[in-house]
């Protein structure tokens, strides 16, 4: 059984996390960082913890209309 901790996908990018995550088959949540329950106390299976990372990184649609300035 391959397990890996919530504090060490936290230290890792996003990309390094994702590979960690598709190594892994369990994730330790010590602390109770995602899911307060007690069904998912102590482990979780690491496909939901991916799914979780990437619908929470904040990206924008168009990153190119960001920075634009509009004159009045």
């Amino acid at each position: 059984m391959r397990v890996v901790s919530v504090f060490e996908l936290r230290e890792l990018s996003l990309r390094k996390a994702m590979k960690k995550l598709d190594e892994a088959e369990w994730v330790i949540d010590e602390d109770g960082l995602f899911y307060l329950a007690d069904l998912y106390k102590d482990f979780m299976p690491a496909g939901e913890i991916g799914r979780f990372l990437q619908n929470s990184v904040t990206q924008h649609k168009n990153p190119e209309n960001e920075a634009r300035t509009v004159r009045a």
